[in-house]
């Protein structure tokens, strides 16, 4: 359950001030507005399947009507944002695929004008690119992650498990910059078909859509609360590949606890510090515009 103290961290990690009646009435002219006319059917479907397998605990607290109402009120105040400065949008493009789910977890932990705060926030200013109409951000997040585990997977305790999942083609072995680019291009394409059926979802979530919290947690469920053992039989070659999905999707997944998670993330943390891929990691959600950095972890159909 989210307490005072976990609003009190949500405030501090978006920077949001104290809502004064100024804040409080700019949202209300927002709702006033009604329904965003061509995305209102889409937010309205999006916001009717929202977390709706968790149970009522989560549901009570964010009812459709208030989830409806917040994302119409941000999708009006984002294109009016854009109008100011001048910028040309179509309204079709202010909301995206997984935006549902940032302002869900919003709204239950906050009240819903701070939730919008703290959602307008988000999208602007933490990672606008997992928000744009091509979801670029995250194509790119998802060739990451696949980085991150060829990274990982010369340590000892993560080398089999990535093993495994490169013999499913659930991941690959990136493409060489020093490789004629029509290959890199070839395997990068056939490469990402595989880890995409998996990965997508959670990395657009911030696996919100999952009962862990990212990649850490995956990696703890695999090492520690299943044990090598439940992956490692899975390579004896009688396993399919979608046995092997079973085994990584969000409903064969445990729950982890942050004590289970926060030494693996450390640990990985550790052996990615100071090098190019941390800084990709952390600056992709910010700004993609970079071809010469980005170039190789983009899919072919964005480039």
């Amino acid at each position: 359950m989210f307490c005072s103290d976990r609003r009190i961290h949500i405030y501090k990690r978006l920077h949001l001030p104290p809502l004064d009646d100024s804040a409080i009435e700019y949202y209300k002219n927002l709702v006033s507005h009604g329904p965003c006319f061509e995305i209102a059917t889409k937010i309205a479907g999006d916001a009717k399947r929202t977390f709706k397998s968790l149970d009522r605990a989560f549901t009570d607290k964010v009812p459709e009507d208030r989830l409806n109402r917040l994302l119409n009120a941000s999708a009006i105040h984002a294109l009016q944002e854009r109008t100011i400065r001048g910028d040309s949008v179509a309204e079709k493009d202010v909301y995206v695929q997984g935006m549902n789910v940032y302002a869900a977890i919003l709204l239950y932990s906050l009240n819903e004008v701070a939730a919008f705060y703290g959602y307008s926030r988000l999208c602007a200013s933490v990672c606008p690119t997992y928000v744009l109409a091509n979801l670029k951000g995250v194509h790119i997040g998802v060739n990451l992650l696949n980085a991150l585990f060829d990274a990982m997977s010369t340590e000892p305790e993560f080398g089999p498990v990535c093993d495994v999942l490169r013999k499913h083609g659930l991941i690959y072995t990136p493409p060489d910059p020093d490789a004629d680019p029509a290959a890199d291009v070839n395997r990068l394409a056939i490469g990402y078909g595989g880890i995409t059926t998996w990965a997508f979802a959670p990395v657009m979530s911030f696996s919100s859509n999952t009962r862990v919290a990212g990649i850490a947690e995956f990696e703890v469920m695999v090492l520690d609360l299943w044990g090598h053992d439940r992956i490692l039989e899975l390579a004896a070659g009688s396993c399919t590949k979608g046995a092997l999905m079973k085994v990584i999707g969000a409903d064969f997944l445990p729950a982890a606890t942050v004590g289970q998670v926060m030494p693996v993330v450390k640990h990985i943390h550790r052996k990615i510090a100071g090098t190019e891929l941390e800084s990709l990691l952390v600056d992709h959600l910010l700004d993609i515009s970079d071809s010469t950095r980005y170039g190789r972890y983009t899919p072919p159909h964005l480039r």
